[in-house]
């Protein structure tokens, strides 16, 4: 049955609402639009971290010393959302099985929720107004995220 958004039929072969981006299309569109939409989010999220690593790289052209640990939580990271757009590619994903796809997803993902909780929930030296306006937002996406995933996981569990 075709649903109706403003007069647009969001499930039929037309035009489709929100399609014109990744999260539109993620959550109306087809199978095809939905992939394509996970490698735009992805290579999106790929390019700006390569913009980010190009930044440290260039700290330690000009000798800006940052700790062997620094490397070894975030390279992880780095390799993580690397593999991620990978699997993104629709030839990729199909080559894997779904268990080992969810998996290497589920991994990659948590892992990078990690990096991002472990630089945001570190004590800041800031002051309070700073750390308000520069870290809160961050802090609290860290625990939004896996919350709505697990009541995603729940409402689908119990619909099954």
């Amino acid at each position: 049955m075709a649903r109706k958004v403003d007069g647009v039929d969001t499930r039929g072969g037309g035009p489709r609402a929100g399609v014109g981006t990744a999260s539109g299309a993620a959550a109306h569109g087809t199978r095809g639009q939905r992939w394509l939409a996970r490698l735009a989010f992805a290579a999106a999220f790929a390019a700006v971290l390569a913009v980010h690593l190009t930044l440290v790289a260039w700290f330690l052209w000009i000798g800006a010393a940052l700790p062997l640990q620094t490397f070894v939580i975030f390279g992880a990271g780095a390799i993580c959302a690397y593999t991620l757009l990978l699997c993104s590619i629709d030839q990729v994903r199909r080559a894997m099985s779904t268990p080992t796809w969810r998996l290497v997803h589920t991994i990659g993902t948590n892992y990078i929720l990690f990096a991002f909780a472990y630089d945001f929930l570190r004590p800041q030296p800031l002051s309070v107004a700073a750390f308000l306006v520069l870290y809160l937002p961050f802090d609290v996406l860290v625990f939004l995220g896996p919350a709505l995933r697990l009541l995603a996981w729940l409402k689908k569990r119990r619909a099954a």
